[in-house]
């Protein structure tokens, strides 16, 4: 797990936020939402979009992806359809 101090733009007042709202590494401070982590931490905007920003980067070395990349990329990918139009419904199209 990475330190939250090894993040740029996170000093120890950020941290300390940080970590009194549960996000206490690198690794949890990439998954956030940014308007989650205003809600929970008050910092700025600019700031929670900067530290989540410095996090990925740091945490993307280790193969971290989004969820919207992922999102991205299974919406290229072929769906398999069960030949059943309401289960496909329920599965928004196959999986």
């Amino acid at each position: 797990m990475t330190e939250l101090e090894a993040v740029a733009g996170v000093g120890p007042a950020v941290a300390k936020k940080l970590r009194d709202a549960f996000v206490t590494t690198a690794e949890l401070l990439a998954v956030q939402n940014p308007i989650e982590l205003q809600a929970k931490t008050k910092l700025g905007e600019g700031t929670a979009l900067k530290v989540i920003k410095s996090a990925r980067k740091i945490v993307g070395k280790f193969g971290f992806r989004s969820g919207l990349e992922i999102e991205k990329e299974m919406a290229t990918k072929p769906r398999l359809k069960t030949g059943i139009a309401k289960m496909v419904e329920a599965m928004l199209g196959g999986f």
